[in-house]
């Protein structure tokens, strides 16, 4: 007859949530807007639309009529990024101007979007005021992704800020099914490559199935024991 391990309730419940919490992987694709500098940086409010949870602009940085880099910092080894624009003073929800199309990013630490170009046809005028959002795949409300906005204001004596890419980072084009990462459709579209670099490894769609069954079946495991 199998030996039952006689737990305390209390006991029990901390150590299955315990294990949950240490085993269960991650799904955050967390990431930091470095320049221009983002409004503000909360790993909680990460996921809330449109800005991470900061809605007031702040301080605002001049930033080249015809575009210039965003400088990211890349907390986890894999993310699908968008970089998209909004005019005005106080931009809310209005993030319409896709400036980089989804691209997949792989590697941590510092990544340089260089392809941020302000189209010309949107008639962008010294001293306008816009916002910049970038959003990372991740587990945002709706099933969206992970927001930071930097504020701006437009101006043809910017400097070009850094523009720094940590060890073995690197990015690539996207086909997806969506032009911009904030709706929802069937519009198909493919995005622009981000600059030249090296092609991303093969779809993580399979590896990301397996490797939560394989947890799943690790924590089944795990609970039944503790449970017998």
């Amino acid at each position: 007859m199998p030996l039952r391990l006689q737990l305390p309730d209390s006991f029990l419940l901390r150590t299955i949530y315990t294990l949950l919490i240490l085993l269960t992987p991650t799904t955050y694709a967390l990431f930091q807007l470095n320049y221009p500098p983002a409004r503000g940086y909360n790993t909680t409010t990460l996921p809330l639309f449109p800005c991470g949870g900061y809605d007031t602009p702040t301080n605002r940085t001049p930033f080249p009529l015809v575009g210039g880099p965003v400088q990211l910092y890349m907390e986890q080894d894999r993310a699908e990024v968008q970089v998209l624009l909004g005019l005005g003073s106080d931009v809310e929800g209005g993030f319409d101007v896709v400036v980089v199309g989804i691209f997949e990013e792989v590697g941590m630490g510092g990544f340089c979007v260089g392809g941020v170009v302000i189209p010309q046809d949107l008639g962008i005028e010294e001293g306008m005021n816009g916002t910049i959002q970038v959003v990372s795949s991740g587990d945002g409300e709706g099933g969206g992704g992970l927001y930071n906005c930097a504020d701006i204001t437009f101006s043809s004596t910017a400097l070009l800020g850094p523009c720094i890419n940590g060890t073995g980072v690197t990015a690539t084009g996207y086909s997806g099914p969506y032009t911009n990462a904030n709706e929802t459709g069937d519009d198909n579209g493919t995005s622009t490559p981000i600059g030249s670099v090296p092609a991303a490894p093969q779809s993580k769609g399979a590896a990301r199935k397996m490797e939560l069954g394989v947890w799943g079946s690790i924590m089944g495991g795990i609970i039944t024991t503790l449970l017998w």
